[in-house]
């Protein structure tokens, strides 16, 4: 396909599903198709999202460069907008012997907090909500000699036996509700912690 038939086309598929989209998004918003986006259908709707955004970068480039995407670009970008930022992270509830548990994972699959476990699927569910709602607390790096104790709720970042990084969340009551792996480097434990930060808010809650 040619950039000239490829920037054509971009206008033809915007125009005849915009509508859809649209439709789409409102009932997401009255939590009536959380099964349609979160099931076999959510790559097909992440990937026309993904072209929408592509589009209307297209027609910036056009404006402001006179320099139009070739379709190779065009194909990576969409691929990678769908996969680095469209694709959000979700609470996975496992089942265990001693009881119910969950895992944070970010979009692309990798566990970035994990729970203790809970005594029911309920209680597991309270867990992640508590999660949702503290996930934007600052950060206590117990790490740093004379380090200022702040108030809960609040993450911790401290050094385990072991000498790697790991940090835990804990609610207004002092409660922990989430724990990461070890790092071996604490920019990493940071950046989990801003992982959890931008994935927990609206990640979808799932069982397995």
């Amino acid at each position: 396909m040619s950039p000239t038939s490829y920037q054509l086309l971009y206008p033809a598929i915007f125009n005849s599903l915009k509508c859809y989209y649209y439709i789409i998004i409102l009932l997401f918003v009255k939590q009536k198709v959380h099964f349609f986006l979160f099931g076999p259908f959510k790559c097909l709707f992440l990937q026309f999202t993904a072209h929408i955004i592509v589009y209307y970068i297209v027609l910036i480039e056009d404006e402001k460069n006179d320099k139009m995407l070739t379709y190779s670009e065009s194909v990576y970008l969409s691929i990678f907008i769908k996969e680095r930022i469209l694709i959000m992270g979700k609470f996975v509830i496992k089942e265990t012997k001693s009881g119910f548990r969950f895992n944070l994972k970010a979009g692309n699959g990798e566990i970035i907090a994990s729970s203790e476990t809970y005594s029911s699927e309920s209680a597991c569910k309270n867990g992640i909500a508590s999660v949702k709602t503290n996930c934007a607390s600052e950060i206590e790096d117990q790490t740093v000699e004379g380090y200022i104790q702040l108030k809960n709720p609040k993450y911790e970042v401290y050094a385990d036996k072991a000498g790697e990084f790991r940090f835990r969340l804990k609610a207004k009551n002092g409660e922990i509700i989430a724990t990461s792996e070890g790092y071996k480097a604490k920019a990493s434990c940071i950046k989990g912690i801003e992982s959890v930060k931008n994935n927990a808010p609206d990640a979808e809650i799932v069982k397995e």
